[in-house]
């Protein structure tokens, strides 16, 4: 990780020596400098004429990280597959495949009805050591809550909340939350602020959740079973249901995804294809929607899944309200790759 860092910091002014970005032929692909071992992570300090030359030639994407710097990619050799020999994914042991998006009593019943008590176990609420609540997120396995890397950029960041306490009409309630205390918090080394591009982070818990009737983890769309066929997804869209500790329902909010362009014409900014835009089909009350927070459907499996994580939208309450969000399925190798024991 030093390593990377003295590149980035040995780069930061090598723009005004790279006024073209480069095309990748002959079968190389634009991948992040440190990941090419024609420069790996050697400062540039160390570098010949050879190589400087190499980088000017091979240099195809520049970004703005979300500490200030700039990051490279250069073209290079795809890197030889890091998968095991019996073709699973790294990292896909570690999730629950046979119980994830199964809400309470494993049921599969939809989030639509919002007098189900329980229905959305893989909430997860990010909070400050003062147990301010900061951003959403949303469980994806014992140890980890997938979320955006806008909302872990705080330091302040000290704890997860699984599990807000619900109760019905009838006084049942769920079972007390669990507080966990974050280990660590990973951010896409992509992403950006300016445009909340590459908007993907993950946070693991210093000791594993409890599973039970009120917190289970959500599914990944990872293959063809975990996709949907239906046009409604849904999202809890008012920030203090995440907020509050204590609620009688979740309010649960339909969204139909739409063309990037709309978001974009309504944004004015650019929306990639690792992103997604979906718009609330009726004005919400609240319009400081909650970062981080998951966009859900039902698979052709039955079961829940997070397709999106809210990372921007509009600032007024409007008919047809545009709202971006992370295309979680364009991440699944990420985050695979960075999950651990």
């Amino acid at each position: 990780m030093l390593g990377v860092t003295i590149l980035l910091v040995a780069l930061h002014g090598a723009h005004q020596a790279t006024a073209q970005l480069n095309t990748c032929t002959g079968g190389k692909i634009c991948i992040p400098i440190e990941q090419c071992p024609l420069f790996g992570s050697n400062s540039r300090a160390t570098w010949t004429e050879a190589t400087m030359n190499q980088f000017r030639a091979r240099v195809c994407e520049r970004e703005p990280t979300i500490d200030g710097w700039t990051k490279y990619k250069v073209c290079c050799e795809p890197p030889a597959p890091s998968e095991p020999r019996d073709g699973r994914k790294p990292g896909l042991d570690l999730l629950d495949l046979k119980g994830c998006g199964m809400n309470r009593m494993h049921s599969n019943e939809s989030v639509e009805n919002n007098g189900t008590l329980g229905k959305l176990p893989w909430i997860a609420l990010l909070k400050t050591s003062s147990g301010e609540y900061h951003c959403a997120g949303t469980l994806i396995s014992k140890r980890y809550v997938l979320t955006t890397a806008f909302c872990i950029i705080s330091k302040n960041l000290a704890f997860v909340q699984l599990r807000k306490k619900d109760c019905d009409e009838r006084g049942a309630c769920t079972l007390k939350p669990q507080d966990i205390p974050i280990e660590r918090t990973i951010g896409h080394d992509s992403s950006n602020k300016p445009w909340l591009f590459n908007n993907i982070g993950l946070v693991r818990l210093a000791r594993d959740a409890s599973f039970n009737s009120d917190v289970r983890p959500i599914c990944l769309p990872m293959g063809p079973e975990y996709q949907t066929t239906d046009t409604k997804y849904f999202i809890v869209t008012r920030k203090e249901d995440y907020a509050l500790l204590d609620t009688d329902a979740v309010a649960i909010s339909e969204v139909h995804l739409v063309a990037n362009e709309y978001c974009q014409s309504w944004l004015q900014r650019t929306v990639h294809n690792s992103q997604m835009c979906a718009i609330e089909l009726a004005p919400n009350d609240d319009c400081a929607k909650p970062y981080g927070a998951s966009l859900t459907a039902q698979a052709r499996n039955g079961r829940h899944v997070m397709y999106g994580a809210h990372a921007f939208g509009m600032d007024i309450c409007t008919q047809n309200e545009s709202t971006v969000y992370t295309r979680v399925e364009s991440f699944v190798d990420w985050i695979l790759s960075n999950i651990e024991e």
